[in-house]
């Protein structure tokens, strides 16, 4: 990936590979978990012009053997990667608390019944099986999940076929067969237009939702519903960005931390659009430039010094008068 990316993506569903139909979902920053325990719900989302990057550390655990998985939303054709060395989240957890402002185990995924889903690419990465979809109908889409162990939850298939409509593609994570909790942060970066946080299917949740958002960008960023919990400079952390990540920190100056605790999961109609801090200047009115001010204060100036010689001159006391034939007027 390149020195200078943006990141802006989304966790949006949790699921679980299970067979059957799908168990209610607990809420989690991250998405929805199903039939699992989901400790640790953060994510980091790089803000650069035209091309947006999240990272994302999955704590995942499965309750009764399953194992646990996570469906993004992302509105370009994603690229996926682990973070090899460090953890981005755990570091900056510790940054900002301070201040307060291949192959795959399993069943085999059955690729084999004709449908309109493009697999952009299936790898295992970071200890985690991710496939990279696109679709153009929803139902087939739907299909290739259930098929591949990914239980939906009742009234996920309207909001994914509104994704499908917009043209959105999915990543589908899940932990390797015989995997468990935290692994390698996972880094998933894709084109886009405006940086946004898909959350849409995060009103499905069936408890609190509790989310930690950092940014990392050219200034503060700021999302509507969000409590600000910190903003500064990469400069400013402390301690600074190790060694191993300072490639990913030199990406953006600002750091921001942003955090929903027992949000409402009903509240999440829309996705989280991430916006700069609107700063408030002093606008000079359009029109003159400086220069031009200048000349008219100048001008201004001399027009006052020419009235008060005329009228000092037509007021000072008469030695004499001349009358209007040339000749002296007397007293």
């Amino acid at each position: 990936m390149s020195a200078r990316r943006t990141a802006i993506a989304a966790l949006a569903l949790a699921a679980f590979a299970v067979p059957g139909g799908a168990a209610p979902a607990q809420a989690c920053g991250c998405g929805i978990a199903l039939e699992s325990s989901v400790s640790d719900e953060r994510a980091l989302v790089v803000d650069n012009p035209g091309h947006e990057r999240i990272v994302l550390s999955l704590d995942l655990a499965g309750d009764a053997g399953g194992r646990p998985a996570v469906v993004l939303p992302v509105p370009g054709v994603p690229e996926v990667e682990a973070i090899e060395h460090g953890d981005p989240l755990a570091y900056l957890d510790a940054a900002t608390t301070e201040v307060e402002t291949g192959a795959v185990g399993g069943a085999a995924p059955d690729e084999s019944a004709a449908s309109p889903v493009d697999v952009i690419g299936r790898e295992t990465v970071g200890g985690y099986d991710v496939a990279r979809l696109a679709s153009g109908e929803a139902g087939a889409l739907n299909a290739w999940l259930r098929r591949n162990g990914y239980a939906l939850p009742d009234g996920a298939e309207p909001i994914l076929a509104d994704y499908v409509d917009r043209g959105w593609r999915f990543v589908a994570i899940r932990l390797a067969q015989g995997e468990e909790g935290r692994l390698k942060p996972l880094d998933v970066s894709f084109a886009t237009d405006a940086p946004v946080y898909p959350m849409r299917l995060e009103q499905l949740a069936s408890s609190p939702v509790d989310l930690t958002l950092y940014t990392l960008a050219d200034g503060a960023r700021t999302v509507e519903g969000l409590r600000t919990a910190y903003a500064g400079s990469v400069a400013d952390l402390s301690p600074p960005p190790p060694p191993e990540l300072a490639d990913l920190f030199a990406e953006g100056s600002e750091v921001t931390r942003l955090e929903a605790t027992g949000a409402a999961p009903a509240t999440f109609t829309d996705d989280l659009a991430i916006v700069p801090v609107a700063t408030t200047s002093v606008e000079e009115p359009a029109g003159a430039s400086d220069s031009d001010w200048e000349k008219i204060g100048a001008i201004a100036a001399a027009l006052a010094l020419m009235a008060f010689a005329v009228f000092a001159v037509l007021t000072r006391p008469d030695k004499g008068a001349t009358s209007i034939d040339g000749t002296d007027a007397g007293p």
